[in-house]
């Protein structure tokens, strides 16, 4: 009889502690579910908040600016509004005099901007635009990087920022070169004032 007492002890035993063993890995498969789907909603909304920062700090072109006219128009005319009003901002002032003619950069005139975009602001992507419109089959990878913002005229100076809501200009240097989209999709503006093609670029 103790035995079997014993016996029947020792099966109680190990059923509860299997029983325990059980509770134990049902509670961190629970807590594993609970960690991996908290990690991925933290990951979806990281997402979400690069994509709107993206597309905050994006850059619609309207056009690049030929030599002739950086050389005979753009450039004379800030050295002409720095003699008479002064450096509005020192640091803009020496990453464009650094940078005027750095390779694999072009002057652009863009629409408004969305945010107030800094400079040294990069992009990694490019697409043709239509009416505004994202062409999906455009996208490329593109790095490039902002080095320096000018206000509008008629007091046309380096600027630290695209301020937003203001349509101003910008030299932008692409690291792997030029795309050739650029040359073959974006109006190229050989005189001011000009008005904005159908056709844009996004940098984003």
């Amino acid at each position: 009889m103790s035995e079997l007492n014993n016996s029947l002890l020792g099966i109680v035993y190990l059923l509860k502690t299997r029983l325990q063993i059980c509770v134990i890995k049902t509670r961190n498969l629970f807590f594993v579910k609970y960690l991996n789907r908290n990690v991925q909603m933290l990951t979806l909304l990281k997402l979400s908040e690069n994509k709107k920062m993206a597309e905050r700090n994006r850059l619609i072109l309207w056009g690049w600016f030929s030599l002739e006219i950086i050389k005979n128009k753009l450039i004379p005319d800030m050295e002409k509004n720095v003699l008479q009003f002064g450096v509005s901002s020192p640091i803009a002032y020496q990453k464009f005099q650094n940078n005027k003619y750095a390779p694999n950069s072009l002057y652009f005139h863009h629409s408004y901007a969305e945010s107030d975009i800094p400079i040294g602001q990069k992009y990694t992507k490019i697409a043709l635009m239509d009416n505004y419109k994202i062409l999906q089959n455009s996208i490329q990878t593109c790095y490039s990087e902002v080095i320096c913002f000018f206000t509008c005229n008629p007091k046309m100076q380096p600027s630290e920022q695209a301020m937003r809501g203001h349509h101003e200009s910008s030299l932008i240097q692409f690291k792997q070169g030029i795309p050739q989209m650029i040359y073959n999709e974006l109006f190229e503006i050989t005189e001011l004032p000009f008005s904005p093609a159908k056709k844009q670029i996004c940098l984003y």
